[in-house]
């Protein structure tokens, strides 16, 4: 398949991004790691939308 790209940062960009996905197909996150990113992803929405989660005691809002 030939890619085109718009300029060199475009084809940079798009050849990290191939290496990444390539990468993880090769190295999959465990479903406990998934997890624990999702809980830790959820936490930072709610900092950032000014509500603290159930369970959540190291929630300080600045």
């Amino acid at each position: 398949m030939e890619w085109k790209y718009i300029n060199e940062f475009h084809k940079d960009w798009m050849e990290r991004s191939r290496q990444s996905i390539e990468y993880w197909k090769a190295h999959p996150m465990s479903l406990e790691d998934v997890k624990k990113q999702q809980e830790m992803l959820n936490r930072q929405r709610a900092a950032r939308e000014g509500r603290c989660p159930e369970g959540a005691k190291d929630f300080s809002p600045t």
